[in-house]
C-alpha cells in the first residue's frame, strides 16, 4: 500500500510555501512519525511527519514552492511500489 503525505492547509493568505529541507533519501526505510522534511513560509517553520511505516519517495525537489494539497512524498509498504 502507498500512502501519500500532501502539504497540509494553512488558515492564512500564505503563497509562499517552500520545500526546505529533505531528511531522508529516495528509497530509505521510514517509521511513522519521522520527519520527512521540512517545509516554510514567510510565517512559520513546519515538520512533516512520515504517515507510516515503510520506504519514501519524494515526489517534489528541495527549494520547490509548493501549493496547499500538493503530494509531497509517498511511503510505500514494499520498495517495489515505488517507481523510482
Amino acid at each position: 500500500m502507498v500512502r501519500f503525505l500532501k502539504v497540509p492547509f494553512f488558515e492564512t493568505d500564505e503563497k509562499g510555501i517552500t520545500a526546505h529541507s529533505f531528511n531522508f533519501e529516495d528509497g530509505d526505510f521510514v517509521r511513522r512519525g519521522d520527519t520527512l522534511l521540512v517545509i516554510e513560509t514567510s510565517k512559520i517553520t513546519l515538520d512533516l511527519n512520515a504517515p507510516a511505516n515503510g520506504f519514501v519517495r519524494y515526489l517534489i525537489e528541495e527549494g520547490e514552492q509548493l501549493t496547499v494539497e500538493q503530494e509531497i512524498a509517498a511511503v510505500a509498504d514494499d520498495i517495489t511500489e515505488l517507481e523510482m
